[in-house]
């Protein structure tokens, strides 16, 4: 198995440890049929946009290409008629009539291009061996979490197992973490003295207990992964999906501080130590999150907004991945895409 030039990329930005060689440079056909598809996407999102906003509208658009040889899409485009995505490409009536499908000519493997087609065809006997299948995931008709399977035995322990995130962006999740830590500490510190002095004067001994207590609390990490932008059009249009709203979240948060309510471990002084719930917020639309669920939390006092808000720029978009991987438990919103998802079949365009 390979990985297109594109998802190597994207995938050796965030992590080193790949061992997966490229299909373009190591099997002959494949540069030729990515490059044309890339080619081909680049077409379908121009002609999206001028469909929109009038093909001779030229101050709007002003559609060039990035360093990366990727398509810049003005922003203003974006935020005034939404992404258009790659799934949402190649799902179209008519790509096949303006797609080519055979990409052999002078190589020995005979491509094909598998989308549209149900999973299920992968588990039939002419699919098993000598077939030579260019997939293309957000294409294919089906549980895309199941293909990795289908397609290799124990596939996420052989990829992901030696992943590892590149030091800068492990270098932040774990400072934005200690950070807080130290905060919530803090506030915890603060609020037992407050109570403290409303109390009558309390013995030494006790005094010592408190103190002992204020040693023991442990922090349980919860990353909250939130979605929103352009993929609440993408869900509602594209999916049929209603986007999930402040209660979805809510709801989650209640389930962990029930789930970790007076639970705690015995140290060697068989002082039971305090598991206090934290939750980190991360998402493209940090003012969502402000908005929505701040004041609500506010009596819990525990959920921090320390993601960058950034679904562009891919140093933000390393640092909230890694955030999110460094929490012991996450709550996410599962449709087809999510941020890892978007690592490995990444957008067509970018956005300036």
């Amino acid at each position: 198995m390979h990985l297109g030039r594109e998802t190597a990329d994207a995938i050796n930005r965030y992590f080193s440890g790949n061992r997966f060689r490229t299909a373009e440079e190591s099997l002959c056909g494949a540069d030729e049929y990515y490059t044309e598809l890339k080619l081909e996407l680049d077409r379908r999102v121009i002609e999206w946009y001028e469909e929109r906003s009038g093909k001779d509208n030229a101050d709007e658009l002003r559609i060039g290409r990035g360093d990366d040889g990727r398509l810049n899409i003005p922003r203003g485009l974006v935020e005034r008629y939404g992404r258009v995505g790659t799934y949402q490409l190649l799902q179209s009536a008519d790509f096949d009539r303006r797609w080519a499908r055979n990409f052999s000519r002078e190589c020995t493997y005979n491509w094909e291009t598998f989308q549209k087609q149900p999973l299920e065809q992968l588990a039939e006997p002419e699919y098993s061996h000598g077939r030579h299948l260019l997939l293309y995931p957000a294409a294919i008709n089906g549980d895309i979490g199941a293909l990795s399977g289908r397609l290799q035995p124990n596939f996420s322990k052989i990829f992901f197992g030696d992943l590892v995130f590149r030091k800068k962006f492990s270098d932040h999740a774990q400072s934005v973490l200690e950070g807080v830590r130290e905060e919530h500490l803090l506030k915890l510190k603060t609020l037992r003295e407050k109570k403290s002095k409303k109390k009558s004067k309390k013995s030494k001994r006790k005094s010592k207990t408190k103190a002992a207590e204020d040693d023991a609390d442990e922090i349980v990490f919860v990353g909250i992964h939130c979605r929103r932008t352009d993929h609440i059009s993408y869900e509602q249009n594209e999916m049929g999906a209603v986007p999930v709203n402040r209660h979805y979240y809510e709801d989650a948060m209640a389930a962990f501080r029930d789930h970790f309510r007076g639970k705690g471990k015995k140290s060697k002084s068989k002082a039971k130590s305090n598991v206090h719930v934290v939750f980190v917020f991360v998402s493209d639309d940090m003012a969502w999150g402000r908005e929505q669920l701040a004041a609500k939390n506010e009596a819990h006092s525990d959920l921090y907004f320390v993601g960058n808000g950034d679904g562009v720029d891919q140093d933000a978009i390393g640092n909230d991945l890694a955030l999110l991987a460094a929490c012991n438990h996450t709550i996410q919103v599962c449709i087809l895409e999510s941020i890892g998802h978007n690592l490995f079949t990444t957008a067509p365009y970018n956005a300036y």
